[in-house]
């Protein structure tokens, strides 16, 4: 589980650490059916947030593409003038030691996101 695996880092790396993560994003399924897991540079932020004693110096997506659907139903004709991405990382650095005891993932997304992230309003 991701998240197991960020706290796991967490435990290992000094503080004053530099952490660097990088995976797909948009990619064809792949090692099925053990393809479990998709983040966006959000999600990643979430992973490696302050509460698991991060700062985050960037994350990105990266590797700009188009999805082309072979079906197209209603409302998904528009998938293809949006812009996707093959790609996703995150540069982060440990600042903090963390109470692994105590650690529980109950912060909210106000405690991590950014002030201007918001969730999309059609």
């Amino acid at each position: 589980m991701p998240w197991l695996v960020a706290r796991e880092i967490s435990k290992i790396i000094e503080v004053g650490g530099i952490i660097y993560h990088s995976s797909h994003f948009a990619w064809p399924l792949h090692e099925k059916p053990w393809d479990f897991w998709r983040f966006s540079d959000e999600g990643l932020r979430v992973l490696f947030s302050p509460a698991l004693g991060f700062e985050i110096i960037k994350s990105g997506l990266f590797a700009p593409l188009r999805l082309h659907l072979d079906q197209v139903n209603s409302p998904q004709e528009l998938l293809a003038t949006q812009p996707g991405f093959g790609g996703v990382a995150i540069l982060a650095k440990k600042v903090r030691e963390v109470n692994y005891d105590k650690f529980r993932w109950d912060v909210t997304l106000d405690d991590i996101l950014e002030a201007d992230s918001y969730y999309p309003k059609l």
